[in-house]
This record gives structure tokens, sequence and C-alpha cells, in this order.
């Protein structure tokens, strides 16, 4: 290959293990590895073993304990000069030590931005895939969210800059949004998400968020996945009002289109530019996650109850998605079909979004896909 390519991931990590298997059946060389282990310990040392021209896939840090505590430590300066709410770093050990905790995922994305930048100090003509215009933006939902919209792709209405609970009640009435989500505006894997919905009989939330009280009175956020129901209004207004710190993004919570009695949106997968593996998600409620109990089946489960039209119609919006996304290789995008099967909504882009197991495009899986478009890459076939 012209230009060799490194890995950076998380070892043990399923997102690693795929990506390798793929360049072994395409009878590649094994990617050179560098782990966020080692480029937290030493940045400066695990960057210089990148060798000069390569092409860099930056894969998710996932979940490990270890790779955690460095992002959030690195995210501790630029979080400060933000003047954003952190953890500072004398308390982010016991963070991750108290089991369930909600983390500040602003900071962590922070902390990710600081860390990657060493890998470019010097460029040495590296190319990240994704780079890092493409990671600010998938990770920023209030900054996606405008930059998509504004390039005519259909999205949920959204109330941006929300400060209170009063506040959101407020911006929800005048814009005749009865039922909004709640997001945390860096945040992934619906950590800190609520569907909130008024009426005339009052409040109803579903959140995988739980306030907690301690003995000292000090309010505390846990992460589960077992997905609650609230209805108190008091309880919902301290959750909401608990969660604001953390930094939020608020959009309409747009009817989604049913199979078997259950909620469902689409995964599609992007790779260079062109959908490719679609998962459709189904749930009993609004959040279709399949880690927080939700079912996967075959796209065309719902792809073929949509006219060939409204088909071209969803993939032409990945397609136009992913062209504002041109430092990504693959993109994973979340799109709500609507109740009359006609028109959809893209509600999240996933950079590291392609951990579809057993799913297939013309015979190849995800990674194997983007094997072959990162070979065709390297080698210059494409630009």
């Amino acid at each position: 290959m012209a230009r060799p390519i490194v890995l950076i991931g998380t070892e043990g990590d399923p997102r690693v293990a795929g990506f390798r298997a793929a360049m072994v059946a395409a009878d590649l060389p094994i990617a050179q590895f560098i782990s966020y282990q080692s480029l937290l310990a030493d940045p400066s040392r695990a960057a210089a073993r990148v060798e000069p021209g390569a092409i860099v896939r930056i894969d998710s840090p996932g979940r490990d304990p270890s790779v955690l505590a460095g992002l959030l430590s690195r995210g501790v300066e630029p979080s400060a000069g933000h003047d954003e709410v952190h953890v500072p770093a004398h308390e982010i050990a016991g963070l991750l030590a108290d089991r369930g905790r909600l983390l500040p995922a602003r900071q962590l994305y922070r902390g990710f931005i600081d860390l990657l930048t060493v890998v470019l100090s010097p460029t040495r003509e590296l190319r990240l895939l994704p780079d890092l215009d493409a990671i600010r933006l998938a990770f920023d939902k209030t900054t996606c969210h405008a930059k998509v919209t504004a390039h005519g792709i259909p999205t949920p209405r959204s109330l941006p800059g929300i400060t209170s609970f009063d506040h959101l009640l407020s911006e929800m009435r005048r814009n005749r949004l009865p039922r909004v989500f709640i997001k945390l505006q860096h945040g992934s894997a619906a950590a800190g998400i609520i569907a909130l919905a008024t009426s005339s009989r009052g409040f109803s939330a579903t959140t995988t968020v739980e306030l907690c009280d301690t003995a000292r009175g000090i309010v505390t956020l846990y992460n589960t996945r077992r997905v609650r129901h609230l209805s108190d209004r008091t309880h919902i207004e301290r959750l909401i009002t608990a969660l604001l710190p953390f930094g939020v993004h608020v959009e309409e919570w747009v009817p989604k289109a049913g199979l078997d009695g259950q909620t469902t949106d689409l995964r599609v997968l992007v790779v260079a530019g062109e959908p490719a593996h679609v998962v459709l998600r189904m749930s009993k409620h609004p959040m279709t996650n399949l880690h927080l109990g939700g079912e996967r089946a075959d796209g065309s489960a719902l792809l073929s109850r949509m006219s060939p039209v409204a088909r071209d119609a969803l993939f032409d919006t990945a397609r136009k998605t992913a062209r504002l996304f041109p430092g990504a290789l693959h993109l994973g995008l979340d799109i709500a079909v609507a109740t009359d099967l006609r028109r959809h909504a893209l509600l999240e882009v996933n950079m590291f979004g392609d951990l579809l197991k057993g799913v297939l495009h013309n015979g190849l899986d995800p990674y194997a896909l983007q094997v072959r478009a990162l070979r065709e890459l390297a080698c210059g076939v494409a630009s």
C-alpha cells in the first residue's frame, strides 16, 4: 500500500477487533496499533511512532476506566478555559469509582480533542480519519444540528440556549412543541437523555437518568440502563435542573413509524459517502438504543413499507449529510421515518456508529467495506 495505515483505539474493543479482522481477510498488512492507554501515558512518544504520511484511523475510546480517567483529566483545563462546569482532577478517581455516575460528557469531549491534537503535532502529512473537524462537528449536537439544518437536511426542530426548567417550558409553549428530547450536547449512547411530554393532564418523562440526594443534601445523577418513567412535576423539574449544567441540546420529539407495536428508527451506515448497511431498531419506549433493551432487525422490514420515492429521499439525506463531513470515512446516521412513511428526519450523527454485527452490504460487513475504501484511499485511487 502506498500509504501505511495506523489504528488508534482501545485494546480489547470490538471495533478494533473487527477492523483488524477485516484487514487480515483482505490480505493486507495489519495496521500499526496505538492504544489510547499508551497515548495518554506518554502522548508525544506514542504520537512519534506514527509513520509520516500515514492514514490514521481514529476509533472510539470506548469505556475503559483508565482511558476515561485520562480523557477527563485532559479535559479539565480546556473545560475551565471555556468556563464550563467540570470535575477537577482530584475528584476524577472518585467519580469513576462511583458506579453508574453520569460522566461529564463535555469534559470527556474536550479531553478527547486535546489528546488528538498531539497526534497532529507535528503534522507530518498525516491523514486522520475522521479528522478533528469532523469529530468536533459530530460530537456537538447543537452545532451539528444547526449545520445540517442550514443545508436543507430534514431534522427535528430545536430549542437552543435553554437555561432553566421555566425557560424550557416557555420555549416549548412558544414553539408549540408539547414533546421534546433533552440530550447531553456532547453525549452518546443515550446517556443523560430525557423524553419529556407535557399536556393538560400534566407531565411525563422517560429517562435513563436517576437523581439521588446524598446525606449532605448534594444532588447527584446516575446513568442507568433501566429506563425510568416519571410523572411528578417536581421530580422532573429537579432532574432537568440538575442536568442543565452538563450542557444540553433540546429538540422536538418527532413521531416515529411503528412496527409490531414498537417504536422504530434506522441506523444507516454511510461509507465513503454512500449509504450501505441499514439496521432497524425497535423499542417499547422512546429510546431505541440496543443496550437499553431495544431490538435489532433487518432495515428492509421498514424500508419495504416505504415508497421508492420516500426511500430514495432518505438515502439522499444520508449522502448529503456525508458531504458535510469530508474528513470522515464513515458515519452512523440515526434516521426516524415518520408515521406516514413518506417523510423522515435525521436524529443523530454518530462518528463511531459502525459496530453493527452480522449485517452485510453486498456481501461485506461494515469493517470489510471500510477496509476496501481505505485501500483505495491509501493506494491513491480515491482522492
